[in-house]
């Protein structure tokens, strides 16, 4: 069993100090941490449910990640995981009930995670992926413009038969 004076371990302290008491212990002091919930809210975060954000994934994708939770989940998360003090979070809180868009909050929030684990430069830049990609429709990765969508005037084709009259399909056909 545990022969330390302090532990840190995601136990209740109740269920800690029972634990400890069973197996015929003193109650030592407990450190406790409460878990953080998975993107989907629900759920602990976990690799193994699918609703992590991996402190190995790519700038990229840890940014997209946190901007997917919820605008509620997202103060969890600053209470969690940002090294801002909780004055600091009442008043972005305070800002967002007076108009401010929950979305830029957010961007505050995963810039400050992406740039702890990677670089200021790389949440920066995945900002601006994120915007490119879900505000202006950009592709990643691909420099300049947006290709066009195909017009509707194309009819689908039926299907034949047979493989023998393959052939025909285009037989008369002329493109505008």
């Amino acid at each position: 069993m545990w022969n330390s004076v302090a532990r840190i371990r995601n136990l209740t302290y109740w269920w800690a100090v029972q634990l400890q008491e069973v197996h015929g212990q003193e109650p030592q002091i407990v450190l406790t941490t409460p878990l953080l919930e998975g993107l989907d809210g629900v759920q602990k975060m976990s690799k193994s449910l699918g609703n992590y954000v991996g402190i190995h994934d790519a700038p990229e994708s840890m940014f997209g990640k946190l901007m997917s939770i919820s605008d509620e989940l997202m103060w969890r998360y600053f209470e969690l995981l940002s090294f801002r003090p909780l004055a600091e979070i009442a008043a972005l809180r305070s800002s967002i009930a007076e108009g401010r868009n929950p979305r830029d909050v957010k961007f505050d929030l995963a810039r400050e995670i992406v740039a702890r684990f990677h670089s200021a430069a790389a949440a920066q830049q995945a900002q601006r992926d994120f915007t490119a990609r879900f505000q202006q429709g950009a592709v990643p990765g691909r420099r300049g413009p947006r290709l066009p969508r195909f017009s509707s005037r194309f009819e689908p084709l039926e299907a034949k038969p047979s493989l023998s009259e393959g052939p025909s399909i285009g037989a008369g056909a002329s493109i505008p």
